[in-house]
């Protein structure tokens, strides 16, 4: 589109990812009802495949969102088919795709298989109004960075007239959740409250969480015992409760439950997506750490393919054992990893279902990842880290570091 031409680098390449976000979700739904079939056939391009990868290392949010939300209900098997060709990078990396797998892209995402082509065509996406619960059109693309795929999203509702911004949609998107009732699956939960350290499916706590929130909210009666079935509130009760206020909605929050759970559940009411993660950010995060590992040669396709590469990753492996191990000895601690480490943490939760399993079996709890800590906090972090581990192990923490292109590396840890 010409007005992409015209932005800076970083506001175009985050336009760029929210268009990948947004086709990544209509693959979601267009896989959601799919029969078993040829998942190669249905894997999604490049593009969606990069927002998957961001979802795969936020752990706990990517376990708790498949088991909590239908349209993500068919995510699992997908995964388990990435798990199973990890080592077949060109299956998902390729520019040459299966004419069934394009069609079967077009036919289910009504948008063309190409990022590129997608972005030209996909220019506007439709919303219920919060307000008034029509379908509104609105652009991708608007002046002054207004365009549902920009950073300062608003718009108004074509039938009632009235202002619409991600916040207004996050809240209806909690409206529309707090007014489920058990019966209708996990998703009555809360997003943020059923995936517990150590559970899965922790329902005591989301149900004790939900209750306290509800009580919050003038639209729910005092429960009064009674063998009937509550009536129940409908979602417009609950967006006028918080006169369509998302400030109202973060203040009650903070009444209900304690601020590190209210935080956690506004960050998952942030948009209307389906996902409790707001995948741009994440994306853009990864960046960060790819650009890493790339300046380190570490993405150079022939760079650990010789005997002396074999030998890193394996050093890089036991290091992040041992680091798994030093998370298990401190529960209450927040350790930070080296980049090798971080590599193979984020190789491991790629794996999602058995990662789920091995922090259960290694860790005694499951172990999220957390990537939007603060720099001050991470550099704090990272000094205990470096103190626990020798402390623990006897070595300094970031004796082996990451190899640069062209040392000897491999020859150095035979040593070791």
């Amino acid at each position: 589109p010409p007005d992409v031409r015209t932005m800076d680098g970083t506001t175009r390449w985050g336009w760029f990812v929210s268009l990948a976000v947004e086709r990544f979700q209509r693959w979601c739904v267009g896989v959601r009802d799919m029969q078993a079939g040829t998942i190669e056939n249905m894997l999604p391009p490049i593009d969606v495949v990069m927002v998957w990868h961001a979802y795969l290392l936020n752990p706990i949010w990517y376990a708790e969102d498949t088991t909590r939300v239908p349209t993500l209900s068919a995510l699992p098997q997908y995964t388990a088919y990435l798990t199973a060709h990890l080592g077949s990078s060109e299956l998902l990396l390729t520019n040459l795709p299966h004419p069934d797998r394009v069609q079967f892209w077009q036919d289910r995402t009504a948008t063309p298989y190409d990022p590129f082509d997608s972005a030209t065509a996909l220019t506007s996406k439709t919303l219920e109004c919060p307000r008034c619960g029509s379908r509104t059109d609105v652009p991708m693309l608007a002046p002054e960075g207004k365009g549902y795929a920009q950073s300062k999203f608003a718009a108004s509702c074509s039938v009632c007239r009235g202002g619409i911004t991600r916040e207004l949609l996050g809240l209806h998107k909690f409206s529309k959740d707090i007014v489920l009732e058990e019966s209708d699956g996990p998703v009555a939960f809360l997003a943020g409250t059923l995936h517990s350290r150590d559970e899965i499916k922790d329902t005591g706590r989301a149900s004790l969480i939900k209750d306290r929130v509800r009580a919050t909210i003038k639209a729910y009666p005092a429960p009064k015992r009674s063998s009937t079935s509550p009536r129940r509130v409908p979602a417009s009760d609950v967006m006028q409760a918080f006169d369509y206020d998302h400030t109202k909605f973060s203040m009650k929050l903070n009444d209900a439950v304690l601020s590190r759970m209210s935080k956690r559940i506004l960050h998952a009411y942030s948009d209307d997506r389906p996902f409790s993660i707001e995948l741009v950010g994440a994306v853009l995060r990864q960046g960060s750490f790819v650009r890493k590992m790339a300046e380190l040669g570490w993405t150079q396709p022939s760079f650990l393919s010789d005997k002396d590469g074999t030998i890193i990753l394996e050093h890089c492996v036991t290091r992040y054992h041992a680091f798994l191990n030093l998370i298990a000895s401190s529960p209450g601690s927040f350790f930070v990893p080296t980049l090798d480490i971080d590599l193979a943490w984020h190789t491991h939760q790629l794996m999602a279902d058995q990662y789920q399993k091995d922090c259960k079996s290694l860790v005694n709890r499951y172990v999220d990842h957390d990537d939007k800590v603060g720099e001050d906090h991470l550099a704090t972090a990272f000094d205990v880290t470096c103190r626990a581990w020798i402390d623990r192990y006897k070595v300094p923490y970031t004796y082996c570091g990451c190899p640069h292109p062209g040392t000897t590396f491999g020859q150095r840890l035979r040593r070791v």
